[in-house]
């Protein structure tokens, strides 16, 4: 049966929703039990639940795929300043219910409004925050979840929130500095080839059509650099629908499972870039591990949770091995040691945590090593790539050097002749 239900929590705030139980007093038991003071229950007409449908979890569920199928995503900035704006409600005492929807009404994202005035809605029917979160894991990943639920069995939620903002901070920290030290790299690289591609196909040919009237034999260079542009321009269309084609065939690929395990396999092996994605990898294992493990949750299933929030499918499978080892009597750091992605620094770290029991500062002290390394490295990556750069970059002007000039003398020489 349906209900609509007035309740008083602990802090002799009222408020009202609508429940579903086989009789009135089970759901007045199951209120109690949550901590609230049913004020009445009574049976909800049918056109009143039709109403709050939009407060039902499955119109909810419709209206989070509908906006997720056209493409709206939460930013990691809009997660981070919600955790944030969570922790003042807390902190102030403030009704979850009132003060979500108040936090709701001052965000641009549309998607993020919405749900989070289903997550204040759900509160409000006497969901618990965790399960009203849960109710959404794409936006909410099961290591906030996960921890939100220790932070309200342990009573310590308000400390919880401070550790996840910290995390999520470093997290988005760590994400700038590698797309930050990418950047400069792909810039280059696209101009060199859109500067390749204009000379191979525009400007060659014109010369070519000028050099072919006099009688003399062109240079090497310039020969292979009209084969292509010939080549370009016979097939030009099918390699461009090739490429169109192999990406998104990639992409398709990537989504699956084992194509998501080959990409980052791939992504760990990249020369320069694949030793940053494996320290990043390493301190959000070693940040949501420190985060859970204070929050008291269970250090096989919090490694569980980790195997998801590191972003990388091959160190997530290696997480999830050393969960599977601890389950059958190995200590975490024998677990660790069995697999080769784990630095020998980083077993170290966490065997002397294990033994003097004090896990929590020694992966604290993870982050921070690793930390360091990332920002050192993206700060670095320039002029380590920088040489190759330059050396990639002289060929290619030597080439199309020697490809235009070249036969200029050659002209230049039967003029004087």
């Amino acid at each position: 049966m349906n209900f609509k239900y007035k309740i008083r929590d602990g802090k002799g705030h009222v408020s009202t929703g609508f429940g579903q139980a086989e009789s009135r007093d089970s759901l007045m038991r199951e209120l109690r039990e949550r901590g609230f003071s049913p004020i009445a229950i009574i049976p909800a007409a049918k056109d009143e639940t039709g109403k709050a449908g939009g407060n039902t979890v499955a119109s909810r569920k419709k209206k989070s795929i509908w906006n997720m199928k056209i493409g709206r995503v939460v930013k990691d900035e809009d997660l981070l300043l919600f955790t944030r704006d969570l922790l003042s409600l807390v902190h102030a005492g403030c009704p979850l219910v009132s003060g979500i929807r108040d936090v709701a009404s001052q965000i641009k994202n549309v998607h993020f409004r919405d749900i989070l005035e289903n997550i204040s809605d759900d509160i409000n029917a006497g969901s618990k925050l965790s399960e009203a979160l849960r109710r959404h894991p794409a936006v909410f990943s099961p290591f906030f979840v996960n921890t939100i639920q220790a932070g309200e069995q342990s009573g310590r939620l308000e400390a919880i929130l401070g550790r996840m903002i910290q995390t999520l901070d470093n997290d988005l920290e760590t994400k700038m500095m590698i797309k930050n030290a990418v950047r400069y790299p792909v810039i280059v690289l696209c101009f060199l080839g859109a500067a390749f591609t204009v000379i191979v196909t525009v400007v060659i040919p014109k010369i070519s059509g000028v050099f072919t009237k006099f009688d003399t034999a062109l240079p090497l260079p310039t020969r292979i650099l009209i084969a292509i542009g010939n080549f370009s321009q016979s097939y030009g269309l099918f390699i461009a629908i090739a490429l169109i084609g192999a990406v998104i065939l990639v992409s398709f690929y990537k989504k699956t499972k084992p194509g998501r395990f080959v990409w980052d396999g791939i992504m760990l092996r990249l020369p320069v870039f694949g030793e940053l994605i494996k320290k990043a990898a390493l301190v959000r294992f070693a940040t949501a591990l420190q985060t859970l493990y204070a929050s008291g949750i269970v250090i096989t299933d919090a490694l569980a949770t980790c195997a998801v929030v590191v972003g990388n499918e091959v160190v997530g499978a290696a997480i999830l091995q050393s969960a599977e080892r601890m389950k059958e009597g190995l200590s975490l750091s024998e677990a660790l040691k069995e697999n080769q992605l784990f630095p020998p620094m980083v077993i170290g770290i966490i065997t002397m945590g294990e033994k003097t029991g004090n896990l929590e500062n020694m992966l604290a002290e993870i982050v921070e090593h690793y930390g360091r390394d990332i920002r050192y490295m993206t700060k670095t990556i320039g002029t380590l790539i920088e040489p190759i750069l330059t050396v990639f970059l002289g060929l290619m002007i030597l080439v199309l050097a020697l490809g235009v000039f070249l036969p200029m003398w050659n002209v230049m020489k039967l003029f004087r002749h």
